[in-house]
């Protein structure tokens, strides 16, 4: 069974507002956001997103990160925590996090599967009564 079939995430594309007109008038993907490993029983999933390096720092992740945030915890999903794990030097997504209310919460030492070895990281999370979702 697919992510799809047991809801388990939700993948987005992210085609960033008037990039189309510096790119030759075609529908643009500067990213990907999402929520994977999503809990409906205890109303949590993770963040992930990337964002393509050449539309780095123009925002485009704050601005889908608090949108993701905002979906997770409408009544759509209902989830009461959305959690993310960074690498203590991606400087930037740290401040994305930190900029959508994310509270760090602790470190942890994982496998990562990109680099195949352990690595620490960072663990952030927000929790539903601390956003407003107006």
């Amino acid at each position: 069974m697919n992510d799809f079939e047991s809801f388990s995430a939700l993948h987005f594309a992210i085609e960033y507002k008037g990039m189309s007109e510096l790119r030759n008038n075609y529908p643009v993907l500067v990213g990907s956001i999402g929520l994977k490993n999503i809990d409906l029983i205890n109303k949590k999933a993770n963040l992930g997103y990337w964002i393509g390096e050449e539309d780095w720092s123009r925002g485009i992740a704050t601005e889908y990160v608090g949108l993701i945030i905002k979906y997770a915890f409408s009544s759509d999903l209902g989830l009461r925590e959305v959690i993310d794990y960074v690498f203590p030097e991606n400087k930037a997504s740290i401040r994305v996090l930190e900029n959508n209310g994310m509270k760090k919460k602790g470190e942890v030492n994982e496998y990562h599967k990109l680099s195949k070895r352990y690595r620490n990281s960072l663990k952030y999370a927000i929790v539903r009564d601390s956003v407003s979702l107006d």
